[in-house]
């Protein structure tokens, strides 16, 4: 075999090995010129040709294999065949929860809402909380029962735009809720006299209006233009709620647990409500954020673990109001306040 045809059949290899093949190609027809004749050089140049346009079209067939595995679709993904049986099973475990959670939050909102002489700003927040739980444990229920019957695959969509819009607004009233403790625990005599009565109104309008306009427009980027930018606008929310939810609720959580210890010691109750707060927000309702976070970052899991971060994020919102209200010490003052 001559030394051009060694380097014919060696070319894929050598190509790929060699990225600047243009350099390649010029060095190479070099030495041609000195070692073989003129038609020789001609069939090499057609085959350098020919090469170099495949291994571009290769190139850009990898680039858009790369591009459809990244706008990967993550609610109708096929899972694996040794984790296909779990998704059954978390689905029902999701279903179950969601119900207990719908007569949970019920409670709540009658208790909240029609059961109180008097609202304050804690109350104010944990209502709303309360409604925009009900709403996703109702979505994800719904969710949940589709997945499992395997039907109407239309409806499954504006099921999911409205789960992420009361999963965004109960996550924005929990980062409020640790915010205003925390400015609380710093100054304490403003909180008292001079923070204005309609703050928590305004900012409870403030979150809705957030959340809804967020959803709306991944709606409409789903219905108007396509899926895929409707998919790319849930990553940037849950982004979103990694980057600046997350820091801002460990460092409000923080500091009002310092600012406490330091002032006085407390009660072993309160103590607890401080640390399940922040340990139910980080490794309970963060997760579903977490999953599309890695997701635009390029790392696609099985749809298996979308279904186990909405099943903490279930668990997070059934375990929310004992925490917050319960726990908290807020259960005597609605029962004295009661009518």
């Amino acid at each position: 075999m001559s030394f051009c045809q060694l380097l014919r059949h060696h070319w894929n290899q050598l190509y790929w090995l060699l990225p600047f093949h243009w350099t390649i190609s010029a060095t190479w027809r070099g030495g041609i010129c000195c070692l073989g004749t003129k038609q020789q050089l001609q069939n090499t140049n057609i085959f350098i040709k020919c090469m170099i346009e495949r291994s571009h079209l290769s190139l850009m067939e990898n680039r858009k294999q790369n591009a459809r595995e990244l706008w990967n679709v993550t609610f109708y993904d096929d899972v694996p065949a040794y984790l296909s049986f779990h998704e059954p099973v978390l689905q029902s475990l999701i279903i179950f929860i969601c119900t207990a959670g719908l007569v949970e939050a019920g409670f709540f909102i009658w208790s909240l809402g029609f059961c109180l002489k008097k609202v304050n700003m804690v109350t104010t927040y944990f209502l709303n909380l309360a409604v925009a739980e009900f709403g996703l444990f109702a979505f994800l229920l719904v969710l949940a029962a589709l997945s499992i019957a395997e039907c109407a695959p239309k409806l499954k969509m504006p099921v999911v735009y409205l789960l992420f819009f009361a999963y965004t607004a109960a996550v924005y009233f929990l980062t409020v809720i640790s915010v205003e403790r925390c400015l609380g625990v710093l100054f304490p005599i403003w909180n008292r006299t001079k923070r204005p009565t309609r703050t928590s109104s305004i900012l409870s309008f403030l979150v809705w209006s957030t959340a809804g306009f967020l959803s709306g427009i991944t709606m409409c980027f789903h219905y108007v233009w396509s899926y895929h930018h409707s998919v790319t606008m849930i990553r940037i929310i849950c982004s979103g709620n990694v980057l600046i939810l997350t820091p801002l609720v460990v460092v409000s959580s923080l500091i009002s647990f310092i600012d406490n210890f330091s002032r006085k010691p407390l009660p072993k109750m309160l103590r607890t409500n401080q640390s399940l707060r922040l340990i139910f927000f980080i490794f309970f309702a963060m997760p579903l954020s977490f999953f599309y976070f890695m997701d635009w970052l390029g790392y696609t899991f099985p749809a298996m673990f979308m279904w186990i971060s909405f099943l903490l994020t279930c668990i997070n919102s059934t375990m929310n109001p004992l925490i917050h209200y319960v726990l908290g010490g807020q259960w005597k003052r609605w029962k004295s306040g009661r009518t």
